[in-house]
């Protein structure tokens, strides 16, 4: 198993770090994430064409074909300048439906291209996961017309979007496609800004079916992992971002005419964060190369990498604010940033107890 970095991987590395970098500097941060909405709307068209939004799409479907492990090094990029667009739900949460329904086939290369939005709507407020749904959905109408009534108070880029997939469990699990101008779109606070957050009410609203029956419970898992790998990735770009801001602040901060950096209560801290963020690396990588050699998700290594990763941002943010002393608590410093980005990827999947459960009862029921 060679967990290296290939040419081709490099070369995203360097795009993506240079593209992010460019649009989303570290000192226009703030400016950035007040104005999320206007600055998604300006390079989304530029993600398009740069490939990231098909990365995983295969290539007769109109994407870019890429492994589990390229798209991983550029989430990793995504986390690490805080890219405040939601790309993540589109390439993680959307596309795999779409790509896994066979009559959705004309809607991919639009999505891929940038021309139409889709959101998923799949969780309601306190769930613990994608699929979590507190307020229930009503499905009447036919068969073949499908008419859907409820709430889902979760919706990341619903206020872009002019479609969304929306998830209903029970008796008759499936997955329906409804237009947004059968829905009614409240924006709604969100911890992190640069992500939109909004309330979708349906009210006996039009529906296609994309998946239904086994095929959705089977897809449902799969968006699940690679949701879950994906935020790993920028979970680990965060760390990172993390431990190279506070370790050259602290190198330039002086206490008693030395370096704060020099003593141990500091350095010791940052060396927990080097530490931390290679091991989230390792087990990113590990998940993202099974995922690949198995061509499927591979729920324990995928679950291994979020357990450590998602809590390790948080970690990782709040060493460097307490690092960075008084300035670390200011709202121009860029660190609550990468705090609340941390906070809203694990809030976003399960909890790392969950995780843990799922990873021990993989390893210890037998096979077979």
């Amino acid at each position: 198993m060679d967990l290296r970095p290939t040419p081709e991987q490099d070369a995203l590395r360097k795009v993506g770090r240079d593209f992010i970098g460019t649009i989303n500097p570290l000192e226009q941060l703030n400016r950035n994430v007040d104005d999320a909405t206007g600055l998604t709307s300006r390079v989304w068209r530029k993600l398009a064409e740069l490939g990231w939004l098909g990365l995983t799409v295969p290539e007769d479907l109109g994407g870019a074909g890429a492994t589990h492990s390229d798209t991983a090094v550029l989430f990793e990029e995504v986390g690490a300048g805080l890219l405040p667009v939601p790309l993540l739900a589109t390439v993680a949460h959307v596309l795999p439906w779409l790509i896994a329904s066979p009559d959705s086939e004309e809607l991919i290369p639009a999505v891929v291209g940038g021309e139409r939005r889709v959101a998923f709507a799949g969780a309601s407020a306190g769930g613990r996961t994608l699929f979590d749904a507190f307020v229930p959905l009503t499905v009447g109408g036919t068969s073949t017309q499908p008419l859907l009534s409820g709430t889902r108070t979760w919706v990341i880029g619903a206020d872009a979007a002019d479609a969304f997939l929306v998830p209903v469990w029970g008796d008759a699990p499936a997955i329906l496609l409804v237009d947004a101008a059968h829905a009614s779109v409240r924006p709604t606070e969100s911890l992190d800004a640069s992500q939109s957050v909004s309330e979708v009410v349906f009210d006996s609203a039009p529906a296609r079916i994309l998946l239904s029956g086994q095929e959705a419970t089977d897809t449902a898992r799969r968006v699940e992992d690679l949701s879950g790998l994906f935020a790993s990735a920028e979970a680990v770009g965060i760390i990172s971002r993390l431990l190279t801001i506070t370790a050259e602040y602290t190198s330039l901060r002086e206490q008693f005419d030395r370096p704060v950096a020099t003593f141990q209560g500091v350095s010791h801290q940052l060396a927990d964060l080097y530490v931390d963020g290679e091991l989230a690396r390792s087990l990113v990588l590990w998940a993202a190369f099974e995922t690949d050699r198995l061509k499927a998700p591979a729920s324990l290594e995928i679950a291994a990498a979020a357990a450590h990763a998602l809590p390790a941002a948080v970690a990782a943010a709040e060493t460097a604010i307490q690092l960075h002393g008084g300035i670390g608590m200011t709202w121009d410093a860029p660190l609550h940033r990468y705090y609340k980005r941390a906070l809203f990827l694990r809030a976003s999947h399960q909890g790392s107890s969950a995780l843990l459960r799922q990873i021990a009862r993989d390893v210890l029921t037998p096979a077979g």
